[in-house]
This record gives C-alpha cells, structure tokens and sequence, in this order.
C-alpha cells in the first residue's frame, strides 16, 4: 500500500507535464524558420515590388513626356511651316500692290468714310479685286491638310476693309478686332494667332491667324487673314499617334480646352482644375494626377509639353498657350505593374512554401533524435533496460547522447548492486522467516500473533489443534468472530487482549503516504515483568474441560 501510495503522485505529474506541452519543438523550430526566413523575404518582395512600381512608374512618366515633346515638336514645326507660308503669300505682289492703291485712294478721310458706309450698306457695289482673289484662290489649288482645314483666307486694308476672300465667309468691316489691330500695330515680325472660339456661321471651332502685308519700306499696309477649322488642321497629325487600345496624344491649351484628341471632341473643357494645372507646366515633364481626363477618377500618368515656338507667338497675341497631352487608359497602362504584383506575389507565396517544407525537413532531423533521447530517459527512469544509443550528428545532441549512454551504464551497475543487495536480504528474510516459523512450530505451547485491530495474523500447529480450525480459516479474524465452543472463554482472552493493548504506549509515530504508523518498544518474551510477585501474573482460562494457562506480551510491529 505504501509503494501505490507513494508512486502515483509522480505518474500523475508525469502525465500533466505531458499535457501541457502545447505545441511540439518541431512545430516551434518550423514557425521560427518561417519567420526569420519568409519575413525577410516578404519584407524584401514588398520593398521589390514597391521600387519596380517606382521605376516603371517613372519610365512610363518619361516615355510619355518624350512622345509630348516629340509631338509638339512636331506641332511646333508645322505651325512654323505654315506661317512662313503665309508670310510668303503676304509679300505676294499682286497683293501688296492691291492694298496700296486702295490705301491710296482711301487717304481723304471724308471720303475714305463715305465709301465705307456707301460698301457696308451695299457690299456688291464694292468692286471685287479680281486679280488679288485670283492670287488667294491660287494658294489653294493644292489639295494640302492646312488648305483643305481653311475655313477662310482673305486680305484687309490699313482701314479694317475686306478687300479679297477666296469665299463669303468675312464680314466687311474688321476695324475693331484684335487680329487687325494687332498685326496692323505689331510690326513687320509679328505673327497672329488668336484663341481657338466656336463660330456659329460653320458650327465649328475657328483657329485665326493673322499675318503683316508689308510694303518696301516694310511698313505694315493690311493684313492677310487665314482662318483654319481646329480639328482639321491637327488631326491629320496628331490622331496617327496612338500606342495600345487607349494611349494617344492630344493638344489642349491652358484653359484646358481640347483642341485636337481622337477621343474627346474639339472645345471640351477638362472639368479638374488641379489636372489642367498640373499638365500646363512651363515644361516638359510628366506627372501622376488622381484623375485623366477623359472620365476616369483613377491614377493616371500623363505626358505633357508647351509648344515652345508657337509659345512666343500666342503670348505676342495674348492667346492661350498650347499644350501636348501624352495619355493612356489606367487599366491598360497599370497593367505590367498588376503582372509584375502577381508574379511577385506568386513568388513569395511558393518561396514560403518551400521554407515551410524545407524546415519541417530539417526541424524533424533536429527533433527526431531529440525524441528518440526523449523515450530513453523515460524508460530509464522507470527502470527498464536501455540499449545504448547510436546518434551521429556531430553536435550538441549527439554529445548529449554519449552523456545519456554514460548515465544509463551507470544506473543498470547501480541497479544491479541493488538488486544483488535486494535478493541477499530477501533470503536472510526468508531464512529468517523459515527460522522463526520453525522455532513456533516445535514450541508445544499454543501461540498465537495478532495485529493492531486485534486481528490473527499467525498461529502455530499447538494453537490450531486447540482450536481445531486451520491457520488459513484463522487469518483475519478475532477470537469471538469465529464462533469457537466455549464462547465465554474466548471472550475473556479477548477482554485481556483488549486490556493489555490499551496500556501498550508507542514511543513515537511517524506517517508514511496518508497512513500514520505507530512505533512500539520491542520487549523479550521470556524476560518476568518487574512485579512483586511472580504468582500475580499467571492468568488460567478453562477451554473444552482443560485449563490453560496463558501470557499477552507485545512485540515490534514497525521499526524506524
């Protein structure tokens, strides 16, 4: 009872501290490789990732400024072919010679007025300069972008007066406008070109320009005036350049009104102020705006350039510069960035995949023999036999197992001392027993043995034949349990058995599991009690017609 008593506590702790073992060294060892090698990984991935968006951002954003430029560069040069073109057609001398006679016969103020009124009242009564028309009409006989864009052509005297149209498109009289005063005033290099306005008459949008008739003394004598559709005029060159489903290039001008796209038609207003401000710069560049357009909200990278030489014309004619607009779709243009996030992504999910597996390779290396040093501590510790273990990792585990191996050979040798020594005693105890068994067995007195509740634990041969039952029916019981004959008897060995144990004082006591023990002074059978008399301790009871005479002593039931 006392060895259950004392080993269950120890199995019980045994199994708690196994159950409290939550998560094993492999799952820690796999989750730690994890974390110090995916975090870094990802952390690295997502830096990656970040600095491509970066840099293919900032390669779209160039090559869209560079197409900007190249195109207003383009723009720039026709522009520039197109006035001195017209610069040309204004040194013509039909038509400087025309302008003079007019400005000639118009020099009397009185009657330069009265005709004025008299050809604005009836302009047929004007005559037509016929050789002057001729000469305009003969400028567009070539079937080229600029001519058939011409919505009107015709020439001005130093007075405001129409003089010559290729058709019936100008009003009479243009004193008053800024394209004739302008040019009238602006000297011999001046270039007018006016804002881009919507006209009633063509339904369309108008883009004027006005250019000095010089005469010898280069002085400016009239104006010749060219008027071209908008849209037209560009979009031979502009609406060509295009790159994917939606990138292509427009013109605006700095209201952010579009001249020329082949998306949005000619006049519309861009609606986001922060977007026209952003893309009308003094200079080439790109930049990243929330916002394109063209009706999307999302983020656009957009292209844009001044047209530099048209720039120092329209400031000289207060008109509103103009501006490349290099643009693309945010679905279209974002989407390498969403391949590259993708690939990226794909990467880092495959990359912690393998560190996963590859650590719960290595972590059931480690934690393998680990185990395998585990099981054999336990099974030392239950005593069992232990074969020597064979770990060859070259490291700490495999010194620790040369440790293990050491501690167990040291056990098993203790162990068997132990149980050299076990087996020795346990045959002194049996012959001990055989000894003592004997010596009760040949003492013709009957002898019985009884434990702390009073109960028989031991009779010899002499107190069996007394009693006439055996020693097995005997065990366990009391004397008045057994229903002997001569019951009164027995009772009164009984009483004295309970009288002697009541005086019996232990001398200390001590506890082993939840057991107190009780420790008695062991006292010689054979040595009389200290008594005045020897006489007084002779007790007789009489059993079955013969008188017995009888003794209780005590003897050691526990030994410290």
């Amino acid at each position: 009872m006392d060895t259950a008593h004392s080993d269950s506590p120890v199995l019980r702790e045994s199994s708690g501290e196994k159950g409290g073992i939550r998560t094993g060294l492999k799952n820690k060892l796999i989750w730690t490789m994890l974390g110090v090698g995916a975090l870094p990984l990802v952390l690295a991935m997502i830096l990656s990732y970040l600095q491509g968006t970066k840099s293919l951002q900032g390669v779209i954003g160039a090559s869209f400024k560079a197409l900007a430029y190249e195109t207003s560069t383009k723009i720039d040069l026709l522009i520039e072919g197109e006035i001195s073109k017209n610069i040309r057609h204004a040194a013509h001398p039909i038509i400087k010679s025309v302008i003079q006679d007019f400005n000639q016969t118009l020099l009397d103020p009185v009657t330069r007025q009265k005709n004025i009124q008299e050809q604005s009242r009836n302009p047929s009564s004007a005559q037509p300069l016929l050789a002057a028309e001729t000469v305009l009409q003969g400028f567009q006989k070539r079937k080229t972008p600029s001519a058939l864009a011409t919505r009107a052509l015709y020439i001005t005297d130093a007075f405001g007066v129409l003089r010559a149209s290729v058709n019936d498109f100008p009003e009479f009289l243009h004193t008053g406008k800024p394209e004739w005063e302008k040019t009238l005033t602006g000297g011999k290099d001046f270039v007018y070109i006016g804002p881009v306005t919507f006209n009633e008459k063509t339904q369309s949008f108008l883009m004027p320009f006005a250019f000095p008739i010089l005469d010898e003394k280069e002085k400016t004598i009239g104006v010749l005036h060219h008027v071209f559709e908008t849209k037209e005029f560009f979009s031979g060159y502009m609406e060509p350049i295009t790159f994917g489903e939606t990138g292509h290039v427009m013109l605006i001008d700095s209201r952010g009104m579009v001249l020329d796209c082949p998306i949005l038609p000619t006049g519309f207003v861009l609606p986001d102020p922060v977007l026209v401000r952003s893309v009308t710069g003094k200079n080439p560049d790109w930049v990243k705006t929330m916002g394109d357009g063209h009706g999307g909200e999302e983020l656009s990278i957009i292209g844009f350039s001044p047209l530099e030489q048209t720039r120092k014309w329209i400031s000289g004619s207060d008109g509103k510069t103009w501006y490349t607009f290099a643009w693309q779709a945010s679905d279209e243009l974002f989407a390498p960035m969403q391949k590259l996030f993708s690939w990226i992504s794909m990467a880092g999910v495959v990359s912690v995949l393998l560190i996963g597996g590859m650590g719960s390779l290595a972590a059931k290396k480690i934690v393998q023999p680990i185990r395998r040093l585990q099981k054999a501590a336990e099974r030392i510790g239950r005593g069992e036999k232990v074969e020597a273990l064979e770990i060859k990792t070259g490291d700490e585990l495999e010194a620790l197992a040369t440790e293990v191996n050491l501690m167990n050979d040291l056990l098993q040798k203790s162990f068997s001392g132990l149980e050299n020594q076990v087996l020795k005693k346990t045959e002194e105890v049996l012959y001990l027993k055989e000894y003592t068994d004997s010596i009760l067995r040949s003492v013709p007195d009957a002898v019985a043995i009884f434990d702390p509740n009073l109960k028989i634990e031991y009779v010899n041969g002499a107190f069996e034949k007394v009693v006439r039952q055996t020693a097995d029916q005997l065990q366990g019981h009391s004397l008045i349990d057994l229903g002997l004959e001569s019951t009164p008897a027995w009772k009164v060995l009984q009483d004295v058995l309970l009288n002697f144990y009541s005086e019996v004082v232990p001398i200390s006591s001590r506890t082993m599991g939840n057991q107190t023990i009780q420790c008695y002074t062991a006292r010689d059978p054979l040595a009389p009690k200290e008594s005045p008399s020897l006489q007084s301790m002779k007790q007789t009871v009489k059993l079955d017609g013969k008188v017995f005479a009888f003794q209780v002593f005590d003897v050691v039931i526990h030994d410290d």
